[in-house]
């Protein structure tokens, strides 16, 4: 398999729908080449533009570093890509100066965005116009707490939507909190719209010195996992890894735990098999992989993907050593709206008739696309629109002691692309078997404050050798 074909390139574009995925899906046609509107090759000058790739297409930029004097000075061919080498962002016309000593991305922080602009932040690597809460009330009538009469009010920030209706899209009850929830599990969204902080955490009832008590709280968690994509022209198949940082709730039904979890923000890495067999990963921004490009999911994504709910029935005590796993499914359906969550086929593209859309699917993501739009960089860019159903639970989950948890997900996909801004990244036939090593797909838990905000779990994702920072496998950071 010659992974730096420029299709695993663009077969980024499906991986990224997969963001939990796992079973085998196969449907359309045999590929066609030309209607992928790409010029097949077997040497450079048979090229009209750029070079002829080891895949046999001309896509890429360079083959050496004099090949890149078309597109600016001071530049290097990386992996068939033309980079602008730097030793600080001074020197990067586009984008900031990573460790690497070459220009990608715009940005790696909030600060790095001000060279474009007022009022932007960073978001995977892009600086967009922040839509996020950012701690004031509508029309700047953030409560502190107290009114000039002297009188204690409820405080209040952010937006949200009241009257979101749960039930039609199987999502949890709660769900018109969820964007409160960034701010801590003690926010909820009030009638006017915005979000109230009600003071305490609900965690439940139940009785005193049981089981379930002594787990109850808030935690953080990384939830990872890994899938291939099979079937692929020329490389056959490719891997990549989603990683989700969550705040999650803990509370108990008498003996029975909920566990609720909300995506603070999650991150698509791409995964190889060295020759000894072990796995790695690497980011997008690594100009020294040989997979020039990947996918990228925008905050629009998790902001509005629903959040995980499992069960444990009559947990175990929570002792080191002791297990459990999950008593419940959790089944979620992303950019249409079933009447049965279970059994209903999704939407898919009609192959016939590629501009007669479902009328079940619909914008999820609210960024004027259908279903839910991830985005394709590198090599080849563009905006990807998909519908799925994909499940979870929590395996084989370990005890290590009162306020560290680790175990398997298991997860299962069924996906489908819908269209894309661009004709030659729409490509309904791909399959999405679960990656072979279960160990690439687990969790990581870790108590925190009952106050703990998305901004707290997201810290903690950086620490490092923290035990919510990304790892690629269960087995490759050591216990706390």
């Amino acid at each position: 398999m010659y992974r730096s074909s420029i299709m695993s390139v663009w077969v980024l574009a499906m991986l990224g729908l997969v963001l939990l995925a796992g079973c085998a899906i196969e449907q359309g046609h045999e590929t066609d080449f030309d209607s992928l509107g790409y010029q097949t090759c077997t040497a450079d000058d048979q090229c009209s533009f750029g070079f002829c790739n080891p895949g046999g297409f001309c896509a890429s930029d360079c083959r050496k570093n004099e090949d890149c004097a078309l597109y600016g000075t001071n530049m290097e061919c990386v992996t068939y890509q033309c980079l602008e080498v730097c030793e600080s962002n001074a020197n990067c016309t586009f984008g900031i100066c990573q460790e690497s000593g070459y220009c990608l991305s715009e940005c790696q922080t909030n600060e790095d965005c001000a060279k474009f602009g007022n009022g932007l932040i960073c978001d995977n690597f892009a600086c967009i116009v922040s839509d996020s809460p950012d701690g004031d009330a509508p029309d700047g009538d953030d409560s502190d707490g107290d009114d000039p009469d002297g009188d204690t009010q409820t405080e209040t920030k952010g937006s949200c939507v009241p009257d979101l209706d749960c039930a039609t899209h199987h999502w949890l009850d709660n769900c018109a909190d969820r964007p409160c929830i960034d701010y801590g599990y003690q926010w909820s969204c009030n009638e006017d719209a915005v979000c109230q902080d009600n003071g305490e955490v609900d965690l439940g009832t139940g009785d005193a010195g049981s089981n379930a008590e002594a787990y109850v709280g808030v935690w953080g968690m990384m939830f990872n996992t890994a899938q291939l994509t099979t079937g692929i022209p020329i490389i056959n198949e490719i891997s990549t890894v989603s990683q989700h940082t969550m705040l999650t709730r803990v509370s108990r039904d008498g003996d029975k735990l909920i566990i609720e979890s909300k995506a603070c923000k999650m991150f698509m890495w791409n995964l190889l098999e060295e020759d000894d067999g072990s796995s790695v990963t690497y980011s997008v921004e690594d100009p020294t992989q040989t997979v020039t490009g990947g996918m990228i999911i925008p905050k629009a994504y998790w902001d509005n993907v629903s959040m995980l709910r499992h069960e444990l029935e009559n947990p175990p005590k929570l002792e080191a050593g002791a297990t459990w796993d999950t008593t419940s499914t959790f089944t979620e359906v992303r950019g249409a709206v079933l009447e049965d969550l279970l059994n209903e086929d999704i939407p898919k593209l009609d192959l016939d008739n590629p501009d007669n859309v479902d009328p079940r699917v619909f914008d999820q993501d609210m960024d004027g696309y259908p279903g839910m739009t991830t985005q394709l960089t590198g090599l080849l860019n563009g905006k990807i629109f998909s519908t799925q159903r994909w499940e979870s639970r929590l395996h084989t989950a370990t005890i290590l002691d009162e306020n560290h948890i680790k175990g398997i997900v298991f997860h299962d996909n069924e996906q489908y692309e819908i269209g894309a801004d661009q004709d030659s990244l729409v490509y309904p036939e791909l399959s999405f078997p679960a990656f072979p090593d279960e160990n690439l797909s687990f969790f990581h838990m870790q108590r925190m404050d009952e106050d703990a905000t998305c901004e707290d779990a997201i810290a903690l994702s950086k620490e490092e050798d923290g035990w919510l920072k990304y790892t690629v496998s269960i087995e490759t950071q050591p216990n706390p």
